[in-house]
């Protein structure tokens, strides 16, 4: 019945009607089927405010049950039931959703985040983990010449700048790396040589 909830109930039975045959002994007792009658009301169920933090790294889209967009500060009946759905920035990707409820929060791993939900029982405050996205850097040409010049960069890693090797192989001398950095905001692996 929706959001009404049942205030009264009211029960009446008949008497049991008892037959007798014509020389006084009882022959059957008829008795009828009771009848409950429930008086309906309605009443409100209380809301909860749904806050979705914002973080640096993509977008996360919050839905009811029903498809709708659920907004930061929206505010939403007990029960419903939220799922999510995530769109990492370039050079990111979701870690997890972190579902906090005031006492205790729940963790949704990335993996699951398109088949697990969550359903409202009191205010919460919803936060995406973005990771950022590790790249490879790779060396070509060294002829055996050591360097200690990073293996990876991530898309916050600040500018690289390429230092000459420590070593180098015989007859040769190091002219330049190409390219001679890697700037900050950078994606994607990268080779140098």
């Amino acid at each position: 019945h929706g959001n009404n909830k049942v205030t009264d109930i009211y029960t009446s039975a008949w008497n049991a009607t008892t037959i007798y045959k014509a020389d006084g002994t009882q022959s059957v007792t008829h008795y009828s089927t009771a009848c409950t009658v429930y008086k309906w009301t309605t009443s409100t169920k209380s809301n909860y405010t749904v806050t979705i933090n914002s973080a640096t790294g993509g977008t996360l889209t919050v839905k009811d049950y029903d498809n709708n967009t659920v907004s930061n500060g929206a505010n939403k009946v007990k029960l419903t039931v939220l799922k999510f759905s995530a769109s990492p920035s370039t050079g990111y990707s979701l870690s997890s959703v972190q579902i906090n409820n005031g006492s205790t929060t729940t963790t949704i791993a990335a993996a699951d985040i398109s088949s697990q939900t969550y359903t409202l029982t009191s205010n919460v405050t919803i936060t995406p983990i973005w990771t950022p996205a590790e790249y490879t850097i790779k060396y070509n040409n060294l002829k055996g010449a050591t360097h200690t010049n990073p293996a990876t960069y991530t898309i916050n890693s600040a500018t690289i700048t390429f230092t000459a090797p420590t070593s180098k192989p015989a007859g040769y001398t190091f002219a330049n790396w190409s390219p001679a950095s890697i700037a900050t905001g950078s994606t994607g692996n990268k080779t140098v040589t």
